[in-house]
């Protein structure tokens, strides 16, 4: 690799690590929002009626404010959803543009070695010609 796309290819690196790290916050952000919202399915499926006359709460009343609930939690989730699709489409980005300048690193890489190559050749054909030439004075 290059020298000269070393740091750039350290920088896209740190840009991937950090989009990584995002989206796994991110991922446990919904896993707990899923997990509120199967706990609050639950407790409402569980929740005997009579309880609900006993402490002076109407069912009509459970049942608006369970779905007001349910819809703060479905909201929240589909919030954290649409954000973790983004950051998601985030890595994605940032992996091909380092994988971009991998590549790119490669070929100046590739071009360096035939280059080196392409001087070696020429430096020892310089030196049989030399001793050609030195051997065929010498013949003379």
């Amino acid at each position: 690799m290059t020298q000269k796309l070393a740091g750039l290819l350290r920088l896209q690196e740190r840009h991937v690590q950090n989009a990584k790290a995002e989206l796994g916050e991110q991922s446990t952000r919904v896993a707990a929002l899923d997990a509120r919202r199967r706990a609050h399915a639950a407790e409402a499926a569980a929740q005997p009626f009579a309880e609900l006359a006993a402490v002076g709460l109407s069912l009509d009343a459970w049942r608006k404010r369970q779905r007001a609930e349910r819809g703060k939690l479905d909201n929240l989730h589909a919030d954290a959803r649409a954000q973790q699709e983004y950051l998601r489409d985030a890595l994605r980005d940032k992996s091909a543009e380092k994988l971009a300048v991998e590549r790119v690193a490669e070929r100046m890489q590739a071009e360096q070695d035939r280059l080196q190559a392409v001087r070696s050749q020429h430096e020892m054909d310089d030196m049989v010609a030399g001793r050609w030439t030195s051997a065929a004075s010498r013949t003379r």
